[in-house]
């Protein structure tokens, strides 16, 4: 949900180049100065590059890493390194609000880089870079009051137009030295990292020592070149006013007591003088940064806050969101808050991939572009407009300077145009006819209204297309006016005359075009009366026709309204007898629904009375099995008995010696029924 708007995966693919693991690559810097805007980058890349053992390229910000990474590779970046002097070095301000990922990327191309980091009073760098991005249109309007700001259009004498503009997230990133020197402290150790003041460098010589040595060169030579250290000057002067001055010390009150306690505690460093609040420490009003749906944002006591719509900044509103900058909070705000899915690290990578962007934005913005020559003058696309510059001004600097200003002061040699770049060529092909600069005559405006305009050292003039190609040098006096009898050319002393007579002519001919048109219109209108005469009889024999037919409708309708009533009480006898029969059915189910009742009781007792005779019938099976198995087991032993009986009696009867009396005879006759009886 949470995207950063810079593909990182793609940036570290780009920006790292091929080395062995713990080495740097081939020519790649030896040091880095990451110091953020407006704390005497300039003159520390001049002093430096001065020094014997130095090399600082000629192009003191390369802003490979924030910027041209996208259009070159990494080999463009270390070629501006190739020197014959022992370390090379760069030094860019914006590297100072890369996030993490973009500093690890750095790293890994040298693990051994060493950073120098100059830090300024916060309120007195807030105060020039506002200036300084002012100049370069890289303010935005926080909040849902949007909007670019730039030198032309801001009003300088609006407080709460400034206020708004201090509180930039490029701004108070910048001003964010706790964060910028921890993002560079959890890639490489501390002891590649100095950290030095913008105020010591201004009163204190041996500051600039210090830097050389961290570096690794002699201290013992001497630096030529540029002494000054407000080398590179805010070209406006904005007075900072009282009320401004009260508000910078509430936005940063709090960033100056973290980076104070971090840099004594972390670093055992002290922080100038020059750091203590530069006004009363009285608090500010709220600053109103407008709606976000039914959300309202302010600024207030250094944070960015979200609640209720209130209708003065005065009442009392409990914030149901605080952050440190506008872009968190509005992203939250239109996330419903979503704190628990997005952490702050996320938070600060879309927040630098945004400011990063912006600047990448504004340098193509404020990058003059030349589109065309015309007439001695430089024809460019700048901040968004156009303007044409006089080849014999020479060199100016467009980039520091106002518009309107420049116009004042070259005069008609500084032009702004309206929408394009042919508006411009226009007013520099008239300006050049009225101040006798014309060098030659040719084609000046194609296919306006109908008419080609030329102008030649004579004039202006209008031809038109159906006369097709025209040298207009070789055409005399009288020849011009002849085709303006024959309205195929028109003149004039300048192009906005000839442009007027093009219209005029337009017009008379649209006048002719009508006049023709209504004498055809009212010759019609005599025919149409003529037909509208004859559609009028039509009509009212028509009509008498339709009152014969309309009297035999209406009879039609009396009848069908009669045999709709004779329905209507027809169907009223059929709802009734509908309902008795309704009742019937109503009395039928109640019936039936008795009976079923009935019925199912009557069911449910026979299937308790067959699940009683199953079990019963199972019972029984059980009980004949067992006097199956008895009987079978009686048989067994009656036979084994039987066969016992008959061997003894075989014996007796067999033996001679034995006298039959009258008792074994009884005793074999009794042994005989008795073995008859168990055989049956």
């Amino acid at each position: 949900m949470f995207d950063s708007s810079i593909d990182w995966h793609t940036y570290a693919e780009r920006v790292v180049g091929k080395t062995i693991r713990g080495k740097k690559v081939k020519g790649f810097p030896d040091f880095l100065v990451v110091s953020p805007p407006r704390t005497g980058s300039t003159w520390l890349a001049g002093a430096l590059g001065a020094h014997p053992q130095i090399f600082i390229p000629e192009e003191k910000e390369t802003r490979y890493f924030d910027l041209h990474w996208k259009r070159q590779s990494i080999d463009w970046y270390v070629a501006k390194f190739s020197s014959e002097k022992e370390i090379c070095g760069e030094v860019s301000p914006t590297y100072s609000i890369l996030p993490t990922v973009a500093v690890n990327c750095i790293v890994r191309n040298n693990p051994r880089i060493k950073i120098v980091i100059i830090l300024r009073s916060p309120t007195h760098r807030l105060w020039s870079h506002f200036k300084h991005s002012l100049l370069n249109n890289e303010l935005r309007m926080p909040g849902s009051i949007k909007g670019d700001v730039d030198l032309d259009s801001a009003d300088l004498q609006n407080d709460e137009q400034i206020k708004r503009l201090l509180v930039d997230d490029y701004l108070l990133c910048a001003c964010d030295y706790v964060a910028m020197i921890k993002r560079w402290c959890s890639c490489i150790g501390r002891e590649q990292i100095h950290i030095g003041f913008f105020e010591n460098l201004i009163r204190d010589p041996k500051e600039l020592d210090r830097i050389v040595q961290f570096l690794g060169c002699a201290t013992n030579v001497s630096i030529s070149g540029e002494t000054t250290l407000r080398k590179n000057e805010t070209p406006i002067q904005i007075p900072l006013r009282r009320e401004i001055a009260v508000f910078v010390d509430g936005v940063l009150a709090k960033r100056r007591s973290e980076i104070r306690d971090y840099l004594e505690h972390e670093w055992g460093i002290a922080v100038p003088k020059e750091w203590n609040a530069t006004a009363n420490t009285k608090r500010s009003p709220r600053l109103s940064l407008g709606r976000i749906g039914a959300t309202h944002c302010w600024y207030d006591e250094g944070m960015f806050s979200a609640g209720p719509v209130v209708t003065k900044m005065s009442d009392k509103v409990t914030p149901i969101l605080k952050q440190q900058f506008g872009s968190d909070l509005e992203l939250l705000v239109r996330e419903s808050g979503a704190t628990d899915t997005i952490c702050a690290e996320a938070l600060e990578i879309i927040r630098l991939s945004d400011i990063l962007l912006r600047l990448d934005s504004c340098e193509q913005w404020n990058d003059p572009r030349l589109v065309a020559v015309c007439e001695g003058y430089n024809i460019m696309r700048f901040r968004g407009k156009w303007i044409a510059i006089a080849q014999d001004v020479g060199e100016i600097e467009l980039r520091g300077s106002k518009l309107a200003d420049l116009k004042r002061e070259l005069g008609h040699r500084f032009l702004i145009g309206d929408n394009d770049a042919q508006g411009l060529r226009e007013k520099i092909l008239e300006l050049s006819f009225l101040l006798g600069d014309a060098t030659n005559s040719g084609l000046v405006v194609e296919g306006y209204c109908g008419f080609n305009i030329l102008r030649d050292s004579r004039g202006w003039y209008g031809f038109r297309h159906g006369t097709g190609p025209i040298d207009i040098s070789r055409l005399d006096a009288g020849s011009i006016e002849t085709m303006c009898r024959m309205k195929q050319c028109v003149t004039g002393g300048s192009l906005a005359e000839v442009k007027v007579e093009i219209i005029t002519l337009a017009v008379q001919e649209m006048g002719a075009a009508i006049a023709g048109q209504e004498s055809g219109v009212a010759a019609h209108g005599a025919e149409t009366d003529h037909r509208l005469d004859e559609m009028r009889a039509h009509i009212d024999e028509a009509q008498l026709r339709t009152g014969t037919e309309l009297k035999s409708v209406q009879e039609r309708l009396g009848s069908l309204k009669e045999q709709q009533e004779a329905a209507v009480a027809h169907g009223a006898e059929t709802d009734q007898r509908l309902d008795e029969m309704r009742a019937h059915i109503d009395e039928a189910q109640l019936r039936t629904g008795t009976e079923l009742k009935s019925v199912q009781e009557r069911l449910g007792s026979l299937k308790e009375q067959q699940e009683a005779a199953v079990a019963h019938g199972a019972e029984t099976d059980q009980r004949l099995d067992e006097m199956r198995a008895h009987i079978d087991e009686a048989q067994l032993r009656t036979g084994t008995e039987l066969k016992s009986v008959q061997e003894q009696l075989g014996r007796i009867v067999n033996n001679p010696f034995v006298r039959m009396s009258r008792s074994v005879y009884r005793l074999l006759r009794s042994a005989y029924r008795l073995v008859f009886r168990g055989r049956h």
